[in-house]
């Protein structure tokens, strides 16, 4: 024991009555006696050892809170890392804490003295690679006793081992289903799939899962039940004798686990071929389960996501563990449960229609049972509840809603229960040869059949067969949680989908003319919706995200919490309008969480996307509102990283519920490191993963349409910007698709598209993307239009929206310097430039070009680039779009309010640059051209002060170094790459929208 080097109370009587405190928070965890030889081949006792509930030893080391114990303890704790107890126990996770140094003196007892005290902590562990890592990486987490014992319980998680179990997960089941080999059709038919590779994979990943659930079951049940290991011993991993053990365990219970499993493994014909990947099964789960069986089966959702192929059509990307339990920490606070009341947790109604395996449901579990726990209920009664009554899990994947019900099962394996409310809903043709399509079924009201419950065939716990029904009033549940799948509609450019019509319907191999149908039944579901609740914020432009929604605010009862995973675009992007309409008028305290990562890979919740993500939460209005102001202030959380550990996330979760949201920009940190910034602003604004504080504030001040004012920090005074919406100032010009002839839609475009270079033309077209001709003011056309047969009339029509100014469409700001540019002549815009002619509302569509030159001098210069960024959807790295749509919401200069004599100083500005080269856009801080417009235009057309250009310099410069907009062209100017529109996929092209 250390004694504590002045005062009268020594270290250890506080060491001795910390577990005592904790431990009744922290359920299943143990004190582990304090006597020498607690590690092996050592004298050294650790101040505190405890053992999470999974066996593994948590080291503590305590000391006072003064300087010249910090270091002592930082080296206690690291030197304990990797050491073995005497159980043979290797210790991963050490804990140093820091006792108020006036507990020395303290008067009380030491009981009472640390009940209200508030530690100082941080965490290390030993990595993958042996490396100690430290948590926070920076100074100590502060907090009372209780949320220090839920910081220990988060690092107990099993995800610890995540990485490695999930390896070997997949490598056995890929091994297992190539013994398959897609050989067996009446295996595919139990998981109501067509007979192929991928569902040879899931059916093994649904048979390893149920041997690392058996090793389970065999420590409840040993009396009755041989695990897999004795099994194996004894020479028994045979189909038969599995087959046998598995019934057992079935007349115990367990049937979401295993009775799906057992019907596949009788559907093996082959007894040989059974045995051999039973074998291959069996060992993989030994292997897997001897670390922590537990742990294993939690992580059978994540390895199953890998392998699920449809994700090409489905979109639906497994949640990570960290993303997961972060956005389900936000949304769990906002329930306002009395969680020391076992009847109002079990009220609840929870749901995921596009559950997966389950990752939500069950981050949103671990919360509710810590909260319960805290309050020293026991959960193990409240499960069967929480099984039949709480949790609602639907999806059309059978084998994924299987892993949902199975890790639902998993948090209390022994507790029997009668069903779950998890389904699999029918998708395509039924059998009765009625349309459906998964989960949209659910907004036609309150009972929807589904295929089967549990994710097996029968929703009673002992196999019983009968009709599935999901019961789901609407406004009838508290949380709804989703990471919806957000398809392309889209089949301009992805060669698997040249073929497929609709392929938000394209999954399981159905064909074309049932995905006509099926569009038709989602049609008749959006009426249906709209009879219901007035609207639809469905739109396919945002893919199946906006159905989703749907589905929520249809179930949500007034107060209930909406808690999503969608694109990054849904804060800016076209296709989502309706629904941020809807956000204002019928739900509060809006909130949207980004990720403003140096890796663009970063930018996402989920695992396996390129595309950035964002999380949303909103609560349902008591009454709606009557206004819909686009003006509402919205809450937005900007993350520097993305969690890399659930208890990362779960203290930056709480960090923002204990946040008090008031307008302005608040930095956060925990320790010494911060996690990212909270915004109010409003909502049109969108600063989602903005980074640096200052360009934020900036920001949000010049583009506010109460403010329009850049702040001079260093003198307090705002400078101010005649700005209006470029929809104030004329008409937007037609989209690609009504200008190009396509082969998807024949009937629209009135132009064969042809290659042009420099001959005048009667229609020439500015289509595309090429930055080697978009360096100076005037881009050549390089598109002709060749009228179809019978499209004169419309031809003339589509002409006479030809314009000299034209916008960027896609603006990738790594690689192209303009945002707007004039054409030489007249010209149509096209895919990557769509035109906008200015002109005065009462007065006919006739190009005013005495505004296109503020307008355009403003587009390019540092604050126009800055308010496209702003404006536009920026989940792809180094770029923002705009659609056609949403053009005319882009905030520029207002040539209104311009005198004659800065008209005409526009003009003589535009002549004097008109010949220059400028840079790529993120390349503003360094580049000549661009700097000499930010003058010009500063100084010279507005008639602001030097200290406004000054302030401009910072800010430009701190725009060109957020993450978002860093590539090697930085370093490298020369080594650009030609950007070709028409080559966007359609994934890219869908979340643009």
């Amino acid at each position: 024991m250390t004694k504590q080097s002045s005062g009268n109370i020594e270290e250890g009587n506080y060491n001795a009555v910390l577990p005592k405190l904790t431990l009744p928070m922290l359920p299943g965890w143990k004190m582990v006696p304090q006597k020498t030889k607690q590690i092996r081949n050592s004298d050294r006792v650790p101040d505190v050892m405890m053992e999470s509930p999974r066996g593994a030893p948590v080291a503590v080391e305590c000391k006072y809170d003064k300087q010249v114990n910090i270091a002592a303890v930082e080296k206690q704790v690291k030197t304990i890392l990797g050491e073995e107890t005497r159980k043979g126990k290797t210790i991963e996770l050490a804990v140093a804490v820091l006792y108020p140094s006036a507990l020395s003196g303290s008067s009380l007892q030491p009981e009472e003295a640390l009940s209200d005290s508030v530690l100082k902590y941080a965490a290390y562990t030993t990595s993958n690679t042996g490396s100690t890592e430290r948590f926070p990486d920076g100074g100590w987490l502060e907090s009372s006793l209780d949320k220090f014992a839920g910081f220990l319980e988060t690092l107990g998680d099993p995800s610890l081992l995540a990485d490695e179990m999930a390896e070997k997960f997949i490598e056995a089941v890929e091994d297992a289903a190539s013994v398959l080999n897609s050989q067996f059709p009446k295996v595919a038919e139990v998981v109501k799939q067509e007979n192929c590779e991928q569902t040879d994979q899931m059916v093994a990943a649904l048979m390893l899962n149920a041997f690392i659930f058996h090793h389970i079951v065999a420590i409840h049940h040993s009396d009755k039940i041989d695990s897999p290991a004795q099994m194996q011993q004894r020479r028994q991993i045979t189909q038969t004798s599995v087959g046998d053990m598995w019934q057992k365990i079935l007349d115990i219970n367990y049937y979401p686990i295993f009775g799906v499993a057992q019907e596949c493994l009788e559907a093996i014909f082959d007894t040989s071929k059974a045995t051999q990947m039973l074998q291959m099964l069996a060992n993989a789960a030994n292997d897997i389960a001897a670390s922590d069986p537990y742990a294993a089966q939690s992580l059978a959702g994540e390895a199953f996501g890998a392998l699920i192929a449809d994700r090409k059509f489905l979109a639906s990307f497994y949640t990570l563990p960290a993303s997961a339990h972060l956005l389900s920490e936000l949304a769990v606070a906002r329930l306002g449960t009395d969680w020391s009341n076992s009847e109002e947790i079990t009220q609840l109604r929870i749901a995921d229609f596009a559950c997966g395996t389950g990752a939500l449901l069950t981050a949103v579990y671990k919360r509710i049972q810590e909260r319960a726990r805290k309050l020293q209920l026991d959960t193990a009664k409240l499960h069967k509840q929480m099984l039949e009554d709480v949790f609602v899990g639907a999806d059309i994947m059978p084998a994924a809603v299987h892993i949902t019900a199975a890790t639902l099962s998993g948090f209390h394996p022994e507790v029997d229960y009668t069903k779950t409310e998890t389904h699999v809903m029918p998708f395509g043709i039924t059998s009765e040869g009625h349309v459906k399509v998964g989960s949209l079924e659910v907004l036609e009201g309150k009972h929807t059949p589904t295929l089967f419950g549990d994710g097996t065939k029968a929703v009673t716990s002992q196999g019983e067969e009968s009709g599935s029904n999901l019961y789901v009033p609407h406004e009838s549940c508290d949380l709804i949680i989703m990471n919806p799948p957000y398809t392309s509609p889209t089949n301009h450019a992805i060669e698997e989908r040249q073929e497929t019509p609709l392929p938000n319907f394209a999954a399981f191999g159905t064909d074309s003319e049932t995905q006509k149908k099926m569009k038709r039944r989602q049609k008749q579901l959006e009426r249906i919706h709209k009879q219901n609740f007035g609207m639809s914020v469905k739109d396919g432009e945002a893919g199946m995200g906006t159905d989703f929604f749907d589905i929520a605010h249809a179930k949500l009862k007034p107060g209930g919490t909406a808690a999503f995973v969608l694109s990054a675009s849904m804060p800016t992007g076209a296709g989502w309008q309706k629904l941020r309409e809807l956000l204002s008028s019928d739900y509060e305290n809006v909130t949207i969480v980004s990720i403003a990562a140096g890796r663009h890979y970063k930018t996402s919740f989920s695992a396996s996307t390129s595309i950035a993500e964002i999380l949303l939460l909103a609560t349902k209005c008591q009454v709606k509102l009557e206004d819909c102001p686009e003006e509402e202030a919205w809450n937005w959380i900007s993350l520097y990283d993305r969690p890399e550990s659930i208890a990362e996330a779960l203290l930056i979760a709480k960090s923002i519920a204990e946040t008090p949201f008031a307008m302005g920009v608040s930095e956060h940190q925990l320790g010494d490191s911060p996690w990212g910034y909270i915004a109010v602003c409003k909502r049109h604004i969108s600063p989602a993963m903005v980074n640096n504080l200052d360009l934020l504030d900036a920001l949000i001040t010049l583009f506010s349409s109460d403010t329009h004012a850049l702040n001079i920090v260093r003198s307090n005074k705002m400078a101010e910007f005649p700005l209006c919406r470029l929809g104030d100032l004329g008409t937007k010009g037609p989209i690609d698709r009504d200008v190009g002839w396509s082969k998807w839609e024949p009937e629209r475009g009135p132009f064969y598209l042809q290659n042009h270079a420099g001959v005048k033309a009667d229609f020439p077209i500015l289509w595309n993307h090429n930055h080697r001709n978009e360096t100076r003011f005037i881009v050549p056309t390089d598109r002709k239009g060749r009228i179809v047969k019978g499209n004169e009339e419309k031809a003339k029509k589509i002409y006479q929206t030809a314009t000299y100014l034209h916008f960027n469409r896609d603006f990738t700001l790594t690689s192209q310097p303009l945002a707007a540019c004039l054409t030489r002549d007249l010209a149509i815009g096209g895919r990557a430039w769509p035109s906008f002619t200015l002109h005065p509302k009462d007065s006919k569509r006739v190009e005013k070009m005495e505004w296109v030159y503020p307008v355009l001098l403003w587009a390019n210069s540092t604050l126009g680039l800055m308010s496209f960024y702003i404006t536009g959807t920026r989940n792809q790295k180094g770029r923002s779009s705009i659609t056609v749509s949403r053009l005319p919401e882009l905030l520029v200069l207002d040539p209104r309010k311009l005198s004659r004599e800065q008209l005409s100083k526009a003009k003589e500005i535009f002549n004097r640059l008109k010949d220059k080269e400028f840079m790529p856009a993120n390349m503003a801080d360094r580049d000549p051209t661009r700097q000499e417009l930010d003058k010009a235009l500063i100084c010279e057309l507005l008639e602001h002060s030097q200290e406004v250009l000054d302030r401009l310099e910072i800010i430009r410069s701190q725009w060109c170094n957020e993450p978002h907009l860093y590539s090697k062209r930085r370093d490298n100017p020369d080594k650009l790459d030609t950007f070709d529109a028409e080559k966007i996929s359609d994934t890219e092209r869908t979340h643009h929208e």
